[in-house]
C-alpha cells in the first residue's frame, strides 16, 4: 500500500515523499509524515537619512521563476492590490506568511510620495522550518530647490519674479510630484523664494521670465543638478530701472526755470516721451533700462528765454544720481519808439514797422510787422543775443510824413 499527503495542516508545507507500507494480519503499522512551517516576508520602508518608516510603497514580489505571490498558483497570505501588487502600512511595513522556502524577488514598483527608488528590486531566500525574513528596504527623498530673488543694489529679497523651470530635455517642471498645474512658471512669495521640494534627481534649467515691478528681468538662465535628498539654491539678481532727472536753469542765475520743454529717445532713436519742467526747474523720467543710452534735447524753451539746441546724451546707472543740466541764455527785449518831432518826446500811435534780421527774415509774426501803442512803443521779446535787427517805418498816421530811416540794433 502506498500512503500520500494530499493536503498539509494550514501554514505547513506538505510531505511530498510517498509512503509504502505491507500491512500484515494482527499488526499496527504507524507512518509518520513530517510538515515543515511555511516561511514568510517581512518588508520594512525606510527613509534613508533620517530612518522612518514609509508607507505607500508598492512592491511586487515574485519566485525566482518569476510567479508573483498571491497569484499564479504561489501561496501566500496578505492584503493584496491588483496585479499582484502589496503596499506598505501605515508602519511602512508588508508582512507575508505561508511561503514556501526558496528564492524570492522584492520589486519595488512605486516610491511613497516624494521619494526615489534606491534599488528597484532585492532577492531574498528563506530558509526551511518556518524562516522569516525581514528586508529593509530605503528609499531617499527627491531633491529640492530654492530660488531667491533680490535687488542687485540693496540686496534685500523681491516678491512677484516670475520664473520657468525646465529640465535638461526642455521639459517644464511641475509642482507636487506632477498633482498641481503650473505650467512650470512659479513666483517668489514674499520673502523672494520660490521652493521646490519633490524634484526627481536631473539637471534643470531657471529662467527668469518676468520682473517685477520697476525692475529689469535677469537675462542669464542659470542651469543646477539637483540629487536625490539634496537642495541646491539659485540666487538671482535684478537691476532696479532708473530714473533720470532733467535740471533747467537760468544761465546767468542759475535759477530754475518752469515750462522748460524736453524730447527723450533712447541709442536707436526710439521716443520715450516728451516732458516739461515744473516750478522746481526739474521733471524726473522713470523706468528706463539700466546701463542704456539716452539722448535728451529741449525742444521748446521757457518764455523769455532762448533754446538750447544741443542733446545731450547719459548712460543711466541703477542706484546712481542720473542728472541732467540744461542751462538757458536769457532772451533780449528791443523796444521801437515813436515820437512826434518838434515835441518833447510826445508819443505818436499807431506807426506800422516792418522788423527783419540781419538776413532780411520776419521777426515774429505777422511778417513782422508791429505798430505803435498808445505809448508810442513796440516791444519785442525774446531775442536771442547777437540777432541783428533792422526795423522800417513801413507806414505812418494821416498828417505826419513817413519816416524813412533803417533802423539797425544787435542787441548783446
Amino acid at each position: 500500500m502506498v500512503v500520500t499527503e494530499t493536503k498539509a495542516p494550514a501554514g505547513f508545507i506538505i510531505d511530498t515523499q510517498s509512503q509504502t507500507i505491507q500491512i500484515q494480519e494482527g499488526k499496527t503499522v504507524s507512518l509518520t509524515f513530517k510538515n515543515q512551517p511555511r516561511g514568510g516576508i517581512i518588508i520594512q520602508k525606510r527613509d534613508s537619512l533620517t530612518g522612518q518608516p514609509l508607507p505607500g510603497a508598492e512592491f511586487r514580489i515574485t519566485t525566482a521563476a518569476g510567479c508573483e505571490v498571491g497569484l499564479d498558483g504561489v501561496i501566500g497570505t496578505s492584503t493584496l492590490t491588483q496585479n499582484g501588487l502589496f503596499t506598505t502600512d501605515s508602519n511602512g511595513e508588508i508582512r507575508i506568511t505561508n511561503l514556501a522556502p526558496g528564492a524570492y524577488v522584492l520589486t519595488e514598483t512605486k516610491a511613497p510620495a516624494g521619494y526615489v527608488m534606491d534599488a528597484p528590486s532585492t532577492n531574498v531566500v528563506i530558509g526551511a522550518n518556518g524562516d522569516t525574513q525581514t528586508v529593509i528596504v530605503t528609499n531617499t527623498p527627491k531633491g529640492g530647490l530654492i530660488i531667491e530673488k533680490y535687488d542687485s543694489v540693496t540686496k534685500q529679497p523681491l516678491s512677484g519674479a516670475q520664473f520657468k523651470i525646465m529640465n535638461a530635455n526642455g521639459e517644464l517642471t511641475p509642482d507636487n510630484e506632477g498633482l498641481t498645474s503650473s505650467n512650470g512658471l512659479y513666483t517668489t512669495d514674499a520673502g523672494g523664494q520660490i521652493v521646490l521640494s519633490k524634484l526627481l534627481p536631473g539637471t534643470y534649467v531657471v529662467s527668469e521670465v518676468k520682473a517685477p515691478d520697476n525692475y529689469q528681468a535677469d537675462p542669464t538662465p542659470q542651469t543646477v543638478v539637483v540629487n536625490a535628498g539634496d537642495t541646491q539654491t539659485l540666487r538671482f539678481y535684478d537691476d532696479p530701472l532708473c530714473t533720470l532727472t532733467i535740471l533747467k536753469r537760468d544761465a546767468v542765475t542759475q535759477k530754475p526755470l518752469k515750462g522748460a520743454e524736453f524730447t527723450v529717445k533712447d541709442s536707436e532713436g526710439r521716443n520715450i516721451g516728451r516732458y516739461t519742467t515744473g516750478t522746481d526747474g526739474t521733471v524726473t523720467v522713470s523706468g528706463l533700462t539700466p546701463n542704456a543710452t539716452y539722448v535728451v534735447s529741449e525742444t521748446k524753451a521757457p518764455i523769455g528765454y532762448v533754446l538750447d539746441e544741443t542733446p545731450k546724451n547719459i548712460v543711466v546707472r541703477s542706484g546712481a544720481a542720473n542728472t541732467l543740466i540744461f542751462d538757458d541764455e536769457p532772451a533780449t527785449t528791443l523796444i521801437i519808439r515813436k515820437f512826434i518831432e518838434g515835441t518833447e518826446n510826445e508819443p505818436l500811435s499807431g506807426v506800422a514797422f516792418k522788423v527783419v534780421d540781419g538776413s532780411g527774415a520776419a521777426v515774429g509774426p505777422d511778417d513782422g510787422i508791429y505798430y505803435t501803442d498808445k505809448a508810442g512803443e513796440i516791444v519785442l521779446e525774446g531775442i536771442e543775443p547777437g540777432t541783428t535787427v533792422i526795423a522800417r517805418e513801413i507806414k505812418t498816421v494821416e498828417g505826419y510824413v513817413l519816416d524813412n530811416t533803417l533802423i539797425s540794433h544787435s542787441p548783446s
